[in-house]
């Protein structure tokens, strides 16, 4: 399991599975705070196989309560979802099918960031660092 513990889960209400929001973020969470966050809309017209992209406007300020993630001991990929008032409605661990937009967008390797969030190794600038770009995915 490459995700955090179960105490985790319980408090902040993510249960792992897909989210069911249709607007939401994806992030690395280290204990230095979020990176690679990647705004991100969902089509859940066609439930789970569904359609995931980058709004090119972005989704405006996060919610308070998703910037506490680092403090709350999450750590490793997370996909969270916003409720229609800009709240945090849930959170998922691992990889969801939207991961994909979250590499394409600032060019890296998702596995990667799992592995380096298990070992504990601190975070570390892209070898090509730049502006994130626009992805789509359908899974």
């Amino acid at each position: 399991w490459v995700g955090p513990d179960a105490e985790v889960l319980e408090r902040l209400g993510g249960d792992g599975v897909e989210p069911a929001s249709e607007r939401g973020f994806l992030a690395w969470v280290t204990a230095e705070g979020l990176h690679h966050v990647t705004p991100v809309i969902r089509d859940r017209a066609g439930g789970t196989p569904r359609v995931s992209w980058t709004p090119p406007a972005g989704l405006g300020p996060l919610p308070a309560a998703a910037r506490l993630l680092p403090e709350l001991g999450w750590r490793g990929l997370v996909t969270v979802g916003i409720d229609p008032d800009g709240e945090l409605a849930e959170v998922s661990a691992g990889f969801s099918l939207d991961m994909a937009v979250l590499e394409r967008a600032h060019s890296v390797d998702a596995v990667e960031l799992t592995l380096r969030s298990a070992a504990g190794q601190p975070v570390e600038p892209p070898a090509t660092p730049g502006t994130p770009r626009a992805a789509v995915a359908v899974p």
